[in-house]
């Protein structure tokens, strides 16, 4: 698949040569598109495409002609275009994962990151000096090499390779595969092959993080962490002792584990508490971190094979106390079991964040101090400081527990009149019942009684209640989104002030 960006240097093309998929799918906010499809791609983003896609070869004279693109619209700030790095890179990670999933009773691997290598070009002129050797290479009777000079320019690209390796080609070049043999399917589709990975009830919890992009939550960072090392150790080109030494640090980065004394013993209490009891699985866990600590602090370890045994039968083997009788790779098992460590711990995530878990661990006074921060930030606009204290406003009312003895009414009452005087600097046009009636809160004195302030918020609910039914204010303006804002806040003040009033003092 082939993903085309446009930055400040020109179109920038993002290829995957040995995907493809029939249909389009969106994987981190990434439009994948079959490359049958161009429309409403610019026109030089199509001829780049094309040029690069004759390129593009499986070995010998086999060019490659089914792969995938998707473009990314209007041109990025280079804010945006480094952003688009960390969710192409996201998405490759996924689709990888996805595709690096054992199967069958020997739990193989079908696919290899290799098939998802991505290649990142620019158009530009290319030194003749990386183009062409004349030590120990010579040019071919059957090639169509086209002979440039060290000192010249040749027409061509610019790239890495998986966002790290930089190469270089000249147009009408050839791009080979990063290994020599590299075997493709023909059944092989983005499209479909994540509807059915979605499809599977165990990977529910994919959807949500394949959806999302933009900011990342402390476990999404841990995940994607984690799905670099996890890809890495399912590369064709690694030995076992490398593929175990990745997946060991893809757990650690998962569990976020801490190097130093007791990691074996902690990276086991997680594995276990998240799997539960399974037999054996506490043999196969010490296997497999023995082996990685060997592998780490010596260099090697003879034992890279499961022994099925129990743990203190186990141990013996490996102290070479006893014979035992080998089964399959310890990297097998960690795959499989790191899938399922990453499934619980995105479904339990998910599950809090349904729950809103968080917002039940933030008393309403910490919101309010909330507010009263970011309305005080003087670097963004009236408008854009009362649309983002949106959700905080939200989860004011979603939480109002009653009654919440820490809520000052003092903090209330001062949040209420900034809000109204950010409402009242982010638009002076509102209408003029509601205009005067702010103006009338602001005018108390910051001593006024509760007995005073608390029917002026309710006065302010109705006020702005009016004022949208009436049809004032657009739907689809900003200060509709605004004046919601001040009246879900207006109205959790006179609940909170009426509390007050109530059972005196200032919080309730």
């Amino acid at each position: 698949m082939a993903l085309v960006c446009q930055s400040a240097l020109g179109p920038t093309l993002a290829i995957f040569p040995y995907l493809k998929t029939s249909r389009a799918v969106r994987i981190r906010g990434i439009e994948l598109r079959p490359i049958s499809d161009l429309t409403g791609l610019p026109a030089e983003s199509q001829h780049h495409l094309q040029v690069l896609s004759s390129m593009f070869f499986l070995r010998d004279n086999f060019r490659l002609t089914d792969m995938t693109y998707a473009h990314l619209a209007p041109a990025p700030d280079q804010n945006e275009f480094s952003s688009f790095w960390y969710w192409l890179a996201e998405a490759q990670a996924l689709v990888t994962y996805m595709y690096c999933c054992p199967q069958g009773s020997r739990r193989e691997l079908l696919f290899r990151p290799e098939h998802c290598t991505l290649y990142l070009l620019n158009p530009s002129h290319v030194p003749g000096v990386v183009l062409t050797t004349d030590r120990c290479v010579e040019v071919g009777e059957s090639s169509d090499h086209r002979t440039t000079s060290q000192d010249a320019q040749a027409e061509g690209y610019v790239g890495r390779v998986d966002l790290t390796s930089p190469f270089w080609v000249a147009t009408g070049g050839r791009i080979y595969p990063p290994l020599p043999w590299l075997p493709l399917n023909p059944a092989q589709d983005v499209s479909s092959d994540l509807a059915s990975f979605l499809s599977i009830r165990e990977n529910w919890p994919f959807s949500n993080l394949i959806a999302r992009y933009g900011s990342k939550r402390d476990v999404e960072e841990r995940v994607f962490t984690a799905l670099q090392w996890y890809n890495r150790g399912n590369c064709l080109g690694i030995g076992e002792d490398v593929a175990l030494v990745d997946l060991a640090i893809a757990f650690e980065s998962l569990f976020g584990l801490e190097q130093g004394e007791g990691l074996t013993s902690r990276f086991k209490e997680t594995v276990l508490a998240l799997l539960g009891p399974v037999p054996r699985l506490d043999s196969c866990l010490e296997q497999f971190y023995t082996a990685r600590s060997k592998i780490v602090h010596r260099g090697s370890w003879p034992h890279l094979t499961f022994y099925p045994a129990e743990m203190d039968r186990a141990l013996r083997i490996l102290k070479g106390k006893e014979t035992g009788t080998p089964h399959h790779p310890l990297t097998t098992y960690a795959r499989v079991v790191f899938r399922l460590c990453l499934t619980a711990i995105l479904s339990g995530a998910k599950m809090a964040e349904d729950a809103k878990l968080s917002a039940l661990l933030v008393s309403n006074q910490e919101r309010t101090d909330q507010i009263c921060a970011v309305l005080s930030k003087s670097q963004a606009t009236p408008q854009e400081r009362i649309l983002s204290v949106m959700a905080i406003v939200r989860e004011l009312e979603a939480n109002d527990i009653w009654p919440q003895s820490d809520v000052k009414t003092e903090a209330v009452v001062g949040t209420g009149r900034l809000l109204v005087k950010t409402l009242i600097d982010a638009d002076p046009r509102l209408p003029e019942g509601l205009m005067n009636h702010m103006e009338l809160i602001l005018s108390q004195d910051s001593r006024a009684s509760l007995d005073i302030m608390q029917p002026l918020f309710v006065d302010l609910v109705i006020h702005i209640g009016r004022t949208l039914e009436r049809g004032l204010v657009p739907t689809n303006d900003a200060t509709y989104d605004m004046l919601l804002v001040v009246r879900m806040f207006a109205d959790y003040a006179s609940r909170v002030l009426m509390a007050a009033r109530m059972f005196g003092g200032q919080g309730y």
